[in-house]
Parts: C-alpha cells; sequence; structure tokens
C-alpha cells in the first residue's frame, strides 16, 4: 500500500527552498486538487471530526516539479497543462517516462526539461541524450521559455525524505 502523506509532511517532501515558502506551498497543495493540478488527495477523518486530506507518497515528484514553477507566477491554466501532460506521459515505458524515472533514481546528472508556449499552444522538451542546456537550440527567440533540471530537484526530494 502507497504511504499517505498530510499536507504539511507532502510539503516537506517537496524539499521547499527556504521555510519562507513552506505556507505559500502548503496553500497551493491545498487549492491545487480542486483546480484538477494535484491527483485528487485521500480525505482522512481526524480525532476532532474534520476530514484532512492526505497525498499518496508518489505523487511527490509531480508536486516538487509543479511547486518550483508556480514559484515563477506562470499562469493556472499553463501550470494544469504541465501537470496532466507529466502526468500523462510518466506513466508505461516511453521514452520521457524512462527519462523522469532515470532522473528520478538519480542515473542522471542532468535531466533539463523545457516548457513553452508557441502559436497559443503550450509545449514542452527534454534532453534526452544528457546534452545539458547546450542540446536546447531556441527555435522560439522571442517565445519565453522555462528551463528546470529535474535530476536536481529529485536530489533536493530524495534528501528531504532521508530527513
Amino acid at each position: 500500500m502507497a504511504k499517505l502523506l498530510y499536507v504539511a509532511e507532502f510539503v516537506d517532501r517537496c524539499a521547499p527552498p527556504t521555510e519562507y515558502h513552506k505556507p505559500t506551498w502548503i496553500r497551493r497543495c491545498q487549492l491545487w486538487p480542486d483546480a484538477g493540478i494535484l491527483p485528487m488527495p485521500t480525505p482522512q477523518p481526524s480525532r476532532s471530526g474534520r476530514k484532512r486530506r492526505v497525498y499518496r507518497e508518489e505523487t511527490v515528484p509531480l508536486a516538487a516539479v509543479l511547486l518550483r514553477l508556480s514559484d515563477l507566477a506562470i499562469e493556472t491554466r499553463f501550470l494544469k497543462w504541465i501537470s496532466t501532460s507529466l502526468q500523462n506521459n510518466t506513466k508505461g515505458r516511453g521514452r520521457f517516462a524512462r527519462f523522469w524515472n532515470a532522473a528520478l533514481k538519480g542515473d542522471r546528472s542532468t535531466a533539463y526539461i523545457s516548457f513553452y508556449l508557441h502559436d497559443g499552444n503550450y509545449s514542452f522538451r527534454y534532453d534526452e541524450k544528457e546534452f545539458g542546456l547546450v542540446a536546447f537550440t531556441s527555435a522560439f527567440a522571442d517565445q519565453p521559455e522555462i528551463f528546470l533540471n529535474l535530476a536536481a530537484v529529485f536530489v533536493e526530494v530524495r534528501h528531504a525524505a532521508e530527513e
């Protein structure tokens, strides 16, 4: 059975960069399931009779990525698209799923991913061959892109799990 984490534990496992981030990240994790950004947590009754949200441990890597991206003040629609795309593409044995799992396990030194908007469509690309940022030549010089090194994020997540 998957381990369940209360929202504060869940955010701690996402490895916030500072204590300043923690209250904001907790609030986001409380709101995002209703917005369809994070998978719906399981409500658990507490001693007070109130139901408390708990999250599955396997959702931590996704949340860690989304929380870092949300600190860049990207719009909710884009964040929801990123979440849905990552959830769909990390399932199975496809190229991106292998890329994600290698970064998650620490088998890659870099695992860059880029998210962007081009001609009204959201998209992402990733450094499948582990060339680093050099692998990205922007075909969209006039369009902003967000780059994230999943390998670095997942190192922080693994360290948070060990604490």
